[in-house]
């Protein structure tokens, strides 16, 4: 008599998937989590708000966004008035500076002094030691779905390859505004030249 086959163990294709996607959430949220700690972490070390730590990354990493104060309070998800706060504290403590644009913009700018404040970074430590092949994988896999959560209205900011009206993809990536494929380590989080599809 050959092996009994056990119906109540085995599970369809969609019920597999949906099984993980629930793991890829729960992993997602560990990470959130994690990096939730580590940004307390930093800022408490360095006697910032986590606010202020964003604002620093966010002006350390480059345009875009310009770096004004309007910009800069869209990017993070608070008001202007938070954010303009924030800065005139980091100003005086010596981590930034605003610049004054007519007619009425302020752009901020980092001193040096604010980059220890950036220098400890335990995930891209931990990304580097992944094999590149799995690498390329979960950066193409986050960049979907960063796509699909603009697309529900969940994101309202994202400028990646994949949200991008320059964007092609026929069983690869390839940019229209470059005239160039794209291998998935070409793919960008955060392109000065977005423009968001339609």
């Amino acid at each position: 008599m050959g092996p009994v086959l056990r119906t109540e163990h085995l599970v369809s294709a969609d019920q597999q998937t949906g099984e993980i996607a629930s793991k890829i959430d729960a992993a997602l949220t560990q990470l959130a989590r994690a990096r939730q700690i580590q940004r307390q972490c930093l800022a408490t070390r360095h006697g910032l708000s986590p606010l202020q730590l964003d604002i620093l990354m966010t002006v350390a990493a480059g345009e875009p966004p310009e770096p004004s104060i309007s910009l800069l309070a869209r990017e993070l998800g608070v008001s202007q008035p938070t954010v303009t706060a924030a800065v005139i504290t980091l100003e005086r403590k010596g981590l930034v500076r605003r610049e004054p644009l007519p007619p009425r913009r302020t752009l901020v700018r980092l001193e040096p002094s604010g980059q220890p404040a950036l220098a400890d970074r335990p995930f891209v430590d931990a990304a580097s030691r992944l094999d590149p092949a799995l690498q390329e994988a979960m950066l193409e896999g986050a960049l979907v779905m960063i796509a699909h959560l603009v697309d529900n209205g969940t994101l309202s900011v994202a400028r990646t390859c994949l949200t991008c009206r320059f964007h092609r993809s026929d069983g690869g990536h390839y940019c229209v505004l470059l005239d160039l494929p794209l291998a998935r380590s070409d793919l960008r989080v955060d392109c000065p030249e977005h423009q968001p599809a339609a």
